[in-house]
């Protein structure tokens, strides 16, 4: 008799951390330095995994400073997008950098950022939206 063997569905998730100086407060005109580790804690990836992250307001994005597989800017959207291929090994890091204004708005207290990673976290259709930790 035939056995199939049903690989564990892939399991992804991510964290962030961005260097904010010594203080851990941003200055106007620093460049911040944002990295995201994708983990695979399931089965192998049988589609791209593809993360985007917005480029925070009151910051510009540092041209060329993406990296990882398939890292792009798409400037219409203000993004930085990165496709991880089906099968990769894991973990994955992802940089980019970003600029922030100079001088900063009066009255803001704090830049904001969050990214999406798509990818078969255990759901039967992606994508999947991965909150950071």
């Amino acid at each position: 008799s035939a056995v199939t063997t049903i690989a564990a569905p892939a399991s992804i998730a991510s964290t962030k951390s961005v260097n904010a100086g010594a203080d851990g407060r941003v200055s106007p005109g620093e460049v911040l330095t944002y990295t995201i580790a994708v983990t695979n804690s399931g089965g192998p990836t049988t589609a791209p995994v593809v993360v985007t992250d917005v480029v925070p307001a009151n910051t510009a994005y540092v041209a060329g400073s993406a990296t990882g597989p398939g890292a792009s800017f798409n400037a219409g959207l203000n993004r930085v997008e990165w496709s991880i291929p089906a099968g990769s090994s894991f973990p994955v890091n992802l940089t980019f950098q970003v600029t922030a204004a100079n001088p900063l708005p009066a009255g803001v207290p704090s830049i904001a950022n969050t990214q999406v990673v798509d990818g078969n976290n255990g759901c039967a259709t992606p994508p999947c939206v991965i909150t950071p930790t």
